[in-house]
């Protein structure tokens, strides 16, 4: 029986693993999940304000560290798309282990802006690089709001998602003095992200040019040399020997060689296609916008305005 091999769903960092591979879950046999780790496999996706979009189709697993670091959301119905896929990482998602419920915590247009997804994608660089670009967004969290539907488990049922919840930024507004009110001001930032698109193309076609050739080699021909050879006076005719008969021609065949020009294909060389993928640096610019409150006294009302930030001291936890 062939070893079987654990993965987990902690944490993992996209920037020193852009270069490793990655397998579907659904491919590999010889592996199985931590038993404290849950399979979010065909579990719902929804947005940070509620709505579903789509469900867990797949998991990419890095089997050097052993973690799954990806997973492929399937859009469906809920946004029109016909089954767009999308990869996000597992940090982004918040797991509702109680209600199989993935709660994805960065915006649509995040998502919607990632690399395409196929089933038989075999390198994920891209998808490494946009996401360890992305830059994740605070969440504001209120007293007064209301819960969503579906309540998240404790972290203490899922320590995966105690750690993510401890490394996400999260600013709470107190209201500790009673008619207190408290107004956000915004800032609009620029976020870089990278796309690839076709910049150009490399045509190859073949130009033939004729240039005239001369060869020079040895060749071989009959030469015939007629002469006359003195013989002894009186000599009678050996037998055999018969002189010509008056009026009669006697043919004596001449052969010669000539050289022919015959073409035959030789390699001479090879042109070699290489691509190769180069980095340089690139500007991109934009105007963003900050909010600021402005507090304007009318009548006779009164009151104080610092221009300063006031850091909130933390709570001290209760002794145990």
């Amino acid at each position: 029986m062939a070893e079987r091999r654990e993965y987990y769903l902690g944490d993992y960092d996209l920037t020193t693993h852009r270069d490793h591979k990655l397998v579907k879950l659904s491919d590999v046999k010889d592996w199985e999940l931590d038993k404290d780790e849950p399979d979010i496999r065909g579990w719902t996706v929804r947005d940070r304000d509620g709505n579903n979009f789509g469900e867990v189709d797949d998991l990419l697993l890095d089997t050097d560290a052993q973690v799954i670091p990806f997973a492929d959301i399937n859009y469906k119905q809920f946004l029109g798309m016909g089954g767009k896929h999308r990869l996000a990482p597992l940090d982004w998602l918040d797991i509702d282990t109680t209600n199989k419920i993935i709660t994805f915590t960065g915006t649509q247009d995040q998502l919607d802006n990632s690399p395409d997804y196929t089933k038989d994608q075999s390198n994920f660089r891209s998808y490494f690089d946009y996401w360890s670009g992305v830059r994740r967004e605070p969440r504001l969290v209120e007293h007064e709001a209301v819960a969503p539907a579906v309540e998240t488990p404790a972290p203490v049922e899922h320590p995966v998602v105690e750690k993510r919840e401890a490394e996400r930024p999260v600013r709470e507004e107190h209201r500790a003095v009673e008619g207190e009110r408290v107004i956000p001001e915004t800032e609009e930032r620029l976020e870089m992200v990278t796309r690839a698109e076709p910049v150009g193309e490399v045509q190859l076609h073949k130009e033939v040019t004729t240039e005239h050739k001369t060869l020079r080699g040895p060749v071989r021909r009959t030469v015939i040399h007629a002469f006359r050879r003195a013989v002894e006076p009186g000599r009678a005719p050996k037998p055999g020997e018969e002189g010509l008969r008056e009026g009669e021609t006697i043919s004596i065949p001449v052969s010669g060689e000539h050289l022919e020009a015959r073409k035959v294909k030789e390699v001479t060389s090879e042109f070699v296609i290489q691509p190769e993928t180069v980095e340089e640096e690139e500007e991109v610019s934009g105007d963003v916008r900050k909010e600021r409150i402005v507090a304007e006294k009318h009548g006779e009302a009164e009151f104080t305005e610092e221009d300063k930030i006031i850091e909130e001291e933390p709570k001290k936890k209760p002794a145990p």
